[in-house]
């Protein structure tokens, strides 16, 4: 009868730690952001336009994408990608990343004029004077957008290269704005900082697991 209350008290227990195990699962779950159909349109225009010039940011010069964007810039894609999921809302389930490919110049025929002279260099514009731009136009909105962007396709798309990030990316927004020396009030921002590239400064918060790789200098 002793073995018989022993065993099953350890099954109890078992079954326990497995229940508690699932909770912490789908808890953790819930954590995670699904960029699709209908967290794009439960967005403001500026956490898009932050969130594609992010992700092309990554895209083109960390995964060095085989896909082009050159035919749409950034404005446009997000405002075809709005329309997509507008008119589709049978898709609203599939991903940012996967509308706005629809949109590259392998499936575009007739070229967008960009209105402006080609990007040069690693990552482009895309550095502090950057950072506070949109912070006047978007506000952290747009900010946030970017960093959930570039760490969408940094752990989906570059498959975590050079590090893991284990913050919810709007606690990587006021880190990157520190650094910076950023002050939004006077637009103040660390004249020897500002030229540094915003995927460099968020490098900077990275995590260093044992299983992560240095960043690239």
């Amino acid at each position: 009868m002793a073995r018989k209350s022993l065993i099953g008290s350890l099954l109890f227990c078992s079954c326990l730690a497995l229940g508690a195990l699932s909770v912490g699962a789908k808890a953790q779950h819930k954590k995670e952001v699904s960029y699709d159909g209908h967290w794009w349109l439960s967005i403001s225009p500026g956490e898009r336009s932050g969130f594609l010039n992010g992700y092309l940011d990554c895209y083109t010069y960390e995964y060095k994408g085989p896909a082009e964007f050159t035919v749409n810039p950034p404005a446009v894609a997000r405002d075809l990608v709005t329309e997509f999921y507008e008119a589709s809302p049978c898709r609203l389930s599939e991903s940012v990343p996967d509308a706005l490919n629809r949109f590259s110049n392998r499936h575009v025929e007739k070229v967008t004029p960009t209105g402006g002279q080609p990007i040069k260099g690693r990552h482009g514009f895309y550095d502090g004077t950057y950072w506070k731009q949109i912070s006047a136009i978007g506000g952290k909105a747009e900010q946030l957008g970017f960093v959930e962007g570039y760490l969408c396709c940094h752990s989906h798309v570059a498959r975590n290269e050079g590090g893991i990030f284990s913050k919810a990316p709007s606690e990587y927004v006021p880190l990157i704005t520190r650094w910076y020396g950023f002050v939004e009030e006077t637009g103040d921002v660390n004249a020897k900082r500002e030229p540094a590239k915003i995927a460099d400064v968020v490098f900077k918060f990275r995590d260093h697991g044992p299983d992560s790789k240095p960043a690239s200098k």
